[in-house]
């Protein structure tokens, strides 16, 4: 019996015909013929890549890209370890894309429509920009966030990651208060 193709895999296969020397990750390999790590976009979605450059006998024959998608799992061992939620935003045209997070799915709509109501927060996630506090109301809840580009500062592309804590939680004992440190993502694979 014939099994009819995944239309979802000729794309992907398609999508990898095209020249990546432009990506800021791909281009540093590239520039320092060294292996390079950190986030890497493709469309809407964010990776966790390496990319290695391939030798025989001594000649550049190529590049070996590693990625492994940013999605709610990792957004929820990230939250885990750091004691407070995380969310991965990309900028894109129409505004903010939620590209993962740790928080229940009916609270990630309020997450998203409080981010897209701060115009400030969109412009500074669109330039690269970190934002040492932000506050938000959404859910019934009083939030204190940190956001922080995903690559180097002005690197717009590869968008942000933010982090939350509920002060309505704390200030209520209905939990115990995080910690006071901010979940630390890892540029390295």
């Amino acid at each position: 019996e014939r099994v009819a193709p995944d239309p979802e895999y000729f794309a992907t296969v398609q999508a990898l015909q095209q020249s990546l020397a432009e990506d800021p990750l791909v281009a540093a390999a590239q520039q320092k013929e060294t292996p390079q790590s950190g986030f890497w976009r493709m469309g809407d979605a964010l990776y966790q890549a390496a990319i290695l450059p391939l030798a025989q006998d001594g000649f550049l024959v190529g590049y070996l890209l590693l990625a492994q998608q940013v999605d709610d799992a990792l957004s929820h061992d990230i939250a885990r370890a750091s004691e407070a939620e995380t969310a991965f935003w990309l900028p894109g045209e129409n505004g903010l894309t939620l590209a993962a997070s740790s928080m229940p799915e009916l609270r990630e709509a309020a997450l998203a429509a409080a981010f897209a109501a701060r115009a400030d927060v969109s412009q500074a996630i669109s330039l690269g920009q970190p934002i040492d506090r932000l506050d938000l109301d959404f859910d019934g809840l009083h939030w204190i966030a940190r956001v922080r580009p995903t690559a180097v500062e002005g690197e717009a592309t590869l968008g942000a990651v933010s982090s939350l804590a509920s002060g309505d939680d704390v200030v209520r004992g209905g939990r115990p208060p995080r910690r006071q440190r901010w979940p630390f993502v890892s540029r390295a694979v």
